[in-house]
């Protein structure tokens, strides 16, 4: 009989239940942290990752794992390839083109066929070779009429149609696949069969296929990197038309004649803007469709600059009202739509910017300063109703840029200089008046058009009034701004007095004195003293005993 005082068997119980407890606190913690399997954890981890190259993760994640299994995979079907092209070629060159593509075809059949048979092992490498397989067959095809000095088929709107079936089965395969990568590298082979034709409207026309082929996998499978990477070569593309397309031979020089092909490139921009509307707000990022739009933007300016400078020079305000009545037209259906908070400001600012080269197309300098000063305005009202800081901040780099362009290009004009002054002065009251809305928590554009106001008071009246009276109109604005100051109770006003009357007295010491009679300097210094004094003594008795409100 066992005693039951034995310690023995009592630090055994007690092991025991540390054990049950312990287990159970384990089999909790799983629970919570999902565990899985082994297996199931090798199935799930870095599936997306090889997906899109079409392969599965190793088994073995090392280094010489990889690099036999999938290195080897890809160099072997490279290898593969140029075999059969240098056998074409061969058996080409002894003077027998149709059995060359012959034996190239019933490589490629023979590729697909051991692919078929073994198909339920190797799976990655039968994904290698079934690709290298397409691969093939698309630069076969592509040999049929293209680089050949004696092409089997003459027609070339045959050879583009055969060309076109290889190129549908690579997107089919990609689709079946649902292969990033495949994506890439089918809308890849269309630019560069485009660039191959050598046909305006057929290159064309296969950009814009590329383009739109790359939006449908954007939004089949929210493939957004393939569609930035092969917007970013569309453009190129276009560009190498406009080039001549030196890589067929031909002389890097620009195009003589434009054949349209300003409509290929709106389609682009139209097509890449698209994305906005149409991507899933829960499986595409704000930042993601901004680089879009912006890289988009970015893409589409350069080459309308570029065509603007080859062919539009004298017809180019059309083109860009346009734009802006697109963009702008976007932007409010965007906002409507109640789309991200980005898209509306962003394409509201592109049209804005368009509007503003179609101005200078319609008037031309100095007469379109008055209607660029004044689209500040509207612009700013555009700010309020969208509720957007990013509006603000390009129209006051736009308002800047275009009066330093004034300053520095054109001679003074006394009607432009205070269009200039009113719109920077109803600007920043506008901002003020508005700060909430925009909720702008930053006073520096509204400094920004005060400063411009200052300045360009000085400015102005400089060149409106003779020397012998600016003195006396610098001060009577300083004495403007100070009953400003004290009606709206703006401590900025204040300071605009009293920096313009610093500025009245250096002008008043450093040119009136060398300049005027001597009775006008009698008067010019007699009012500006008593002015100032008298500015003085209000300022200490009324003013300083109470603080104006910010």
């Amino acid at each position: 009989m066992t005693d039951p005082q034995n310690p023995n068997e009592v630090n055994s119980k007690l092991i025991l239940e540390k054990l049950d407890n312990l287990e159970s606190r384990i089999s909790r913690i799983e629970a919570k942290l999902r565990y899985v399997s082994p297996r199931e954890a090798y199935e799930r981890e870095g599936d997306d990752d090889y997906r899109d190259i079409g392969i599965k993760k190793p088994k073995d994640s090392s280094i010489e794992s990889n690099l036999v299994e999938y290195g080897l995979s890809w160099l072997s079907t490279i290898v593969f390839i140029f075999g059969i092209i240098f056998l074409m070629s061969y058996i080409r060159n002894i003077g027998y083109p149709i059995l060359a593509a012959f034996t190239g075809y019933m490589a490629a059949s023979g590729l697909f066929i051991f692919t078929y048979l073994l198909r339920n092992s190797l799976s990655h490498i039968i994904k290698f070779l079934n690709t290298s397989g397409l691969l093939l067959v698309y630069i076969i095809t592509l040999r049929l009429h293209f680089f050949s000095a004696e092409p089997l088929i003459n027609s070339q709107v045959l050879a583009i149609l055969l060309l076109s079936i290889s190129l549908g089965a690579i997107v089919w395969y990609t689709i079946r696949r649902q292969s990033e990568f495949l994506a890439f590298l089918s809308s890849l082979l269309i630019l560069i069969s485009g660039i191959i034709t050598d046909s305006t409207y057929v290159t064309l026309s296969f950009v814009a296929l590329a383009s739109i082929l790359s939006l449908v996998f954007f939004i089949k499978y929210n493939w957004w990197r393939q569609l930035i990477t092969i917007m970013f070569f569309v453009y190129v593309t276009h560009l190498i038309w406009l080039l001549g397309n030196p890589f067929m031979g031909h002389t890097m020089k620009f195009v003589e004649f434009h054949q349209n092909n300003i409509i290929f490139l709106f389609l682009y921009g139209l097509i890449y803007s698209s994305t906005i509307v149409i991507s899933k707000e829960d499986k595409i990022s704000d930042n993601v469709l901004g680089l879009i739009s912006i890289l988009n933007a970015i893409n589409f300016s350069l080459l309308i600059f570029l065509l603007t400078i080859l062919f539009y020079k004298e017809n180019h305000t059309g083109i860009f009202a346009s734009i802006a009545i697109l963009c702008l037209g976007f932007s409010v259906y965007l906002k409507y739509r109640n789309a991200r908070l980005f898209a509306p400001a962003f394409y509201a600012c592109f049209g804005f910017m368009a509007l503003s080269v179609s101005i200078y197309g319609f008037a031309s300098l100095p007469d379109s300063y008055y209607l660029l000063a004044l689209q500040s305005l509207i612009v700013v009202s555009m700010a309020l109703w969208f509720r957007s800081r990013i509006i603000v901040v390009v129209n006051t780099l736009l308002y800047v840029i275009i009066l330093i362009i004034y300053l520095i290009s054109s001679p003074s004009m006394d009607s432009i200089n205070f269009i200039f002054v009113i719109v920077a002065l109803s600007t920043a009251r506008i901002l003020n008046w508005k700060k909430d809305r925009l909720t702008l928590k930053t006073e520096i554009y509204r400094n920004i058009y005060l400063i411009v106001t200052f300045f360009m008071v000085l400015y102005g009246l400089s060149h409106a009034f003779p020397t012998h009276y600016v003195t006396l109109a610098w001060t009577g604005v300083a004495i403007l701004y100070l009953i400003l100051s004290i009606v709206l109770k703006n401590i900025k006003y204040r300071w605009m007095a009293f920096m313009t009357l610093l500025f009245t007295g250096g002008h008043l010491l450093f040119v009136d004195m060398a300049k005027m009679d001597a009775g006008y300097k009698v008067i010019a210094f007699l009012v500006f003293a008593a002015i100032t004094i008298g500015l003085t003594l209000y300022y200490t008795k009324k003013i300083k005993k109470k603080s104006f409100p910010e």
